[in-house]
């Protein structure tokens, strides 16, 4: 895996992951790894472990996942900190309080996928597209959630896919 980040790196690549955190919440894994890593996107779905790990269905994962944010932000200043959490009616009411905790572990971002009926047999999946889509960017600042100030932004205009475009664009240039 390191090996991987690190030609990304040697490319020219900027380098993500989507992660539960298991092995970034590993001090010797984290600081190995971080020097080749860009950003990563953990799922956290809840702002605490009583929601965070029904919803994952994993015990001790809520610990495991905060800590990882925690480590790769403290090892790696201005790391790519997201988070994406999963909103079904054991979490809804709970959103402000785990984009505070967001905002708390230094994350930039919260991606909110809505979960909707139907899918498979019936049962619930994520919503990825057409009018059920519901992906919301949020951005995470310092008392935004208190002040009101948390935005919704649409999806495609990330500023990592910007500038991926615009350097395609470059790359592209006769």
């Amino acid at each position: 895996f390191c090996d991987i980040l690190r030609l990304s790196k040697k490319l020219g690549m900027r380098t993500s992951i989507g992660t539960i955190g298991t092995m970034l919440s590993r001090p010797g894994f984290a600081e190995t790894v971080l020097p080749f890593l860009d950003e990563a996107l953990f799922s956290l779905h809840g702002p605490d472990a009583a929601t965070h790990d029904a919803l994952a269905q994993r015990e001790g994962s809520f610990a495991r996942v905060t800590e990882a944010i925690r480590r790769c932000v403290l090892i790696k200043p201005g790391f790519g900190a997201f988070i994406n959490t999963v909103l079904t009616r054991d979490n809804a009411e709970k959103l402000p309080q785990t984009i505070a905790l967001a905002d708390a572990l230094g994350a930039a971002r919260v991606d909110v996928v809505a979960l909707v009926d139907g899918g498979v047999d019936g049962h619930a999946h994520a919503a990825q597209r057409g009018e059920a889509s519901r992906l919301l960017r949020v951005d995470v600042a310092r008392g935004a959630v208190e002040e009101g100030r948390v935005g919704e932004r649409d999806h495609r205009i990330d500023r990592h896919r910007r500038h991926a475009h615009e350097r395609a664009r470059e790359v592209a240039a006769p």
